[in-house]
Order: C-alpha cells, then structure tokens, then sequence
C-alpha cells in the first residue's frame, strides 16, 4: 500500500487487526502516560466509561496496566 511517499507492507486494515491481536495478548504490558489520564476528560462521557471499563479490565483481570508517576 502506497501512502504518500511510504511504502507500507500491509494494508490499514491488516495492521490494526495485528496491532489488535498484540493488545489484546495477555502477555502483552500496558503503559498509560499521565496525559492520556487527562485527556479523559475532552471525550464524550460514553468514550470515557468504555475506556475506564477496557482499563479495569486490563487492571482487576490481567494485571497488566501500568501508570507510570
């Protein structure tokens, strides 16, 4: 796929379904810088529940989040 002057070797669709299944791997850490905690706050209150959801998850289930102090 040709993007302007990148060459990518897979297609959009592809490489979000690849970076999906990383996230998505138990093995897999997850870093929230303390920006993204306040950028919270700009999305529509449906975004944000769906967010902190897919974070307790990831605490309370995985173990595996991590904010950095």
């Amino acid at each position: 796929m040709r993007l302007g002057l990148h060459l990518y070797p897979k297609a959009l669709e592809q490489h979000l379904h690849d970076l999906g299944a990383v996230a998505s791997n138990v093995d897999t850490p997850v870093h929230l810088d303390t920006n993204i905690l306040g950028y919270l706050y700009k999305l529509h209150p449906p975004a944000r529940k769906e967010f902190f959801a897919w974070t307790n998850r990831l605490e309370l289930i995985d173990g595996r989040l991590f904010i950095p102090a």
